[in-house]
């Protein structure tokens, strides 16, 4: 077995244990809400995958033409979704 190789084992061995660190804590997060509220929070993974896409692109931030992603639908500029959204406010 050579340096690299026990390197490169180590590395994913506490990559490894990390992530399964993050997953026990949202297992442990949901348990805690059922059990006081008895109620399955469906929204623990949606904030838990924002957070690691805020956590990556904070290390590597974006640097281009933003846009938002409608869900599931098509990709659109800014611009036209803050326009779309004011004209809807102005018709309620």
């Amino acid at each position: 077995m050579t340096a690299q190789m026990a390197e490169n084992f180590l590395q994913a061995a506490a990559a490894g244990l990390l992530v399964g660190a993050i997953y026990g804590l949202m297992c442990v997060g949901l348990a805690l809400i059922f059990g006081v509220m008895r109620v399955i929070n469906f929204a623990q993974g949606d904030i838990m995958m924002l957070d690691n896409m805020l956590a990556a692109h904070g290390r590597n931030p974006y640097e281009g033409e933003r846009k938002i992603v409608v869900a599931l639908g098509e990709m659109c500029h800014e611009e036209a979704q803050e326009a779309q959204v004011s004209a809807t406010a102005y018709q309620l």
